[in-house]
This record gives structure tokens, sequence and C-alpha cells, in this order.
């Protein structure tokens, strides 16, 4: 049987030495190392093989999140569980996004840690753990866990410096950039290596006001910008036919008995849209010669409002707006570990929940979708015949805030999906 070589890292002598204890049980398929800060962590780590590493967030000399930095840099497939007695659902949420694989609340129970274990270790073989720590990801937990630091930011070549004061960014300095527009351009860059730096003796004079959350959007805009090809702005919704076929004759040709097809969208190679064949009358009109004008969605129009939405949600989670196949059409943030869960799941239950509805009401048309669990509010609502707005927000926000913001926005969605 293989044996799987723990380490746990943490400064409360009594947790240890109690986990110590349990670990007795689990000696044919679990080898247990333990230290008190991230410094002994990483002289561990140089010196034997880990399969899971589990830490503490606040510890002396070198805490959690140096450590979590450490490992993304040279450790990146070890899977991370992290545990602390100062955790809350948004430092919970801000770990799940940079992928920690399980966050625990301490006191933790025995029996929970050790299934957390077996779980990373099973997820650490499937796949992986950390692929790579998005600054915008990270820069938000410091932001949440009111960290003072000063974190060196490198990629391909380049170089920069971001200083926050309590969780508070106050300035960055990247090449010629300073301030705001350093920071947009080190959120922007992928494939990162993060380290922190020892702090400054002199004092940092704050030359950034603007909130994290709205250089994120700024990043992500600009992203969007550089990204989309000159001239590919707008897409068509449905199967380009005009110029293929010349002629349909339609008392031999069912039209609903096409099949659907899929093609790629230019801009996001990760996403692909479901274009529908319209029915007969829509296509061809009153002369099966002429064709309709095709309809055409701007992807990047849908993307900017979005993040327009978001700076109006407290505790964003995800938002979203996704086909009736759960097929992702634009999402906030962008490519997080929700951009295919959520559309696919929430699909499923907005056709359970009309088909329900359909039984009991007859035709009646779900307007909106609300689900409430132990630690989120969930509202999703149809944008179309085709398309569906998602929005998933952490308690304790306001139901109230959440509706009034999609019910300000749906109308402007709806007309960018409009032929």
């Amino acid at each position: 049987m293989t044996i799987h070589p723990i380490l746990i890292v943490d400064d409360e002598k009594s947790l240890i030495l109690s986990i110590q204890a349990g670990f007795e049980s689990f000696r044919d398929r679990l080898r247990l190392y333990t230290a008190e800060n991230g410094k002994q962590a990483i002289e561990i780590l140089k010196a034997n093989p880990i399969d899971i590493l589990v830490t503490d967030i606040r510890m002396p000399e070198m805490d959690g999140f140096e450590l979590i930095v450490y490992m993304n840099t040279h450790y990146p497939t070890v899977p991370i569980i992290v545990m602390s007695a100062y955790g809350t659902r948004e430092i919970e949420s801000r770990l799940n996004n940079i992928g920690i694989v399980r966050f625990l609340d301490k006191p933790v129970a025995f029996e929970k840690l050790i299934s957390s274990i077996e779980d990373g270790l099973t997820r650490g073989t499937q796949s992986g753990s950390m692929t790579g720590i998005s600054v915008g990801s990270f820069l938000q937990l410091l932001e949440v866990e009111e960290k003072t630091c000063l974190l060196d930011v490198q990629t391909d070549g380049k170089k920069g410096l971001f200083y926050l004061n309590q969780g508070k960014l106050y300035d960055a300095v990247c090449g010629n950039l300073v301030a705001e527009e350093a920071a947009i351009e080190m959120i922007m860059w992928e494939g990162v290596k993060l380290q922190f730096k020892s702090l400054p003796d002199r004092k940092i004079i704050r030359r950034i006001t603007t909130d994290i959350m709205a250089m994120l959007m700024e990043a992500s805009r600009r992203k969007d910008e550089i990204n989309e090809p000159e001239g590919t702005e707008e897409f068509p919704l449905d199967f380009p036919v005009s110029g293929i076929i010349d002629h349909i004759d339609t008392d031999q040709i069912n039209l609903d008995s096409l099949p659907n097809i899929f093609y790629p969208i230019q801009g996001d190679k990760h996403t692909f849209e479901k274009a529908l064949l319209p029915d007969t009358e829509s296509l061809l009109g009153n002369d099966p010669d002429i064709f309709e004008p095709t309809p055409r969605l701007s992807i990047k129009k849908v993307n900017d409002l979005l993040k327009t939405m978001a700076l109006e949600i407290s505790g964003l989670v995800f938002l979203g707006v996704f086909d009736r196949d759960g097929i992702r059409i634009a999402d906030f943030p962008s490519a997080s570990s929700l951009s295919d869960a959520f559309p696919a799941h929430m699909t499923t239950l907005m056709n359970a929940a009309q088909k329900a509805v359909t039984a009991l009401k007859g035709r009646e048309q779900i307007e909106e979708q609300i689900v409430q669990t132990s630690q989120s509010w969930i509202l999703c609502r149809p944008l179309s015949s085709l398309y569906y707005l998602g929005i998933i927000v952490e308690k304790p926000a306001i139901l109230g805030n959440i509706r009034l913001v999609a019910e300000k926005n749906s109308d402007a969605l709806k007309r960018l999906f409009l032929p």
C-alpha cells in the first residue's frame, strides 16, 4: 500500500500534538510531518517529497500566505488545504479561486481533517492542484486578510512590486509605470511568480486611491480589447446559411429536424455558442429565396455590462450569461472555477423548475429563480428563449440589492441578445 507523506503547518502546539495522536491510526497509509511556521515547512519540503500540505494562515516568521506563494512557485502540483480560526466566507472564496482544494474552520474535527486530506490526495492524483495564482485573485485575498506586505511579481522577463498596508493597495511600480497604471499592467499578467519581500524601512506614501475591484475591472477590459482581433467584435448567433443554400423547398424539408450547429466564437477559445436555425417563417420571410439578416451579438458589450453590474454587487462570487444547454457566453470573474460548473448545474435546475411550473400552471414561464443556501444567494433569470443570467453572492449580502441590480440591467442585456 502506498504511504502518502503529509505536511501540516501550524504554530498551535496543542493542535499538532492532537493531530499526531490521531495519525497513529493511519500509519499504514499516511506519514505525518509537522512544522510550526512556513520557514520550517520549506526545510521539510526541500528534504522530503510531500503529497499534500495543510497550513494555518496566521503564523510567526513566515505565514500561510507566504508559504502558499512559495508552493505556487516551487511545488505547484502539491494540493493545499488551509485551516484558520480567522476565516470568513469571503476568504474561503478567494482561496478557492487561487486553487486551494479545501478551507477548514478551526477548531477542526479530526475526522473532517482526514476526509479533506484523502479528498485532496485523490484530486491531486487526478489533476494536480495549483496551476498558477492570478495576480488579481491574490490581491483580493490579501485585501480581505488586511495584510501589510511588499509583493514582488515576475513574468516573462517583466517585474513589478505591489505595496499593501492593512489590505489597502498603497502603491505599485512596474518599469516606467507607477500607481494605478502599474497595478493594472501587472494584474493583466499571466503565468506569474509571486514572492514576498522585506518591508521597506521608509514610509510608503499612498499613490493608489482606486479600489482593487475597480482595477480588476479595468484590467479585464483591457485584456478583452487586446485579445479581440480587429473587425471581430460582433459574431453571428445563427448558422450563416446564406450563400450555401440557394433554395429551400419547405414542402420537402422539416427545419425542426435539422441538427444543432456548434461553432467557436473568436476571442475566447474556450467558449462555444450554440447556434440554432430559426424557424421556417423567420428564415424565409415572405419569399423563400430571400434570407432574413443574421442577428448578431457583441461579446465585448456583454462582458462590459457584466463588469458594470459586478461593481454594484457586494460579496459577488460569480456573474454570468449562459445558454439553455449550459454553455457559458460571458462571465465575471472570467475563467473562474465556476465558469463551466455553474452554467451547467444552473441550467439543469432551471429546466427542472420550468417543467414543474408547466405541470402545475400550464404555459406560465419562470421569470426568476432564487436559491438560498447556508452561505450564499443564487439568482437566475431568463434573458430570452435561449439565454440565462446567473448570479452567486455570499451572505450576508442583501437579496433585495441583488435583485435590484439584476432587474436594472436585464433589459440592457436582453437588447444585446435580440436580432
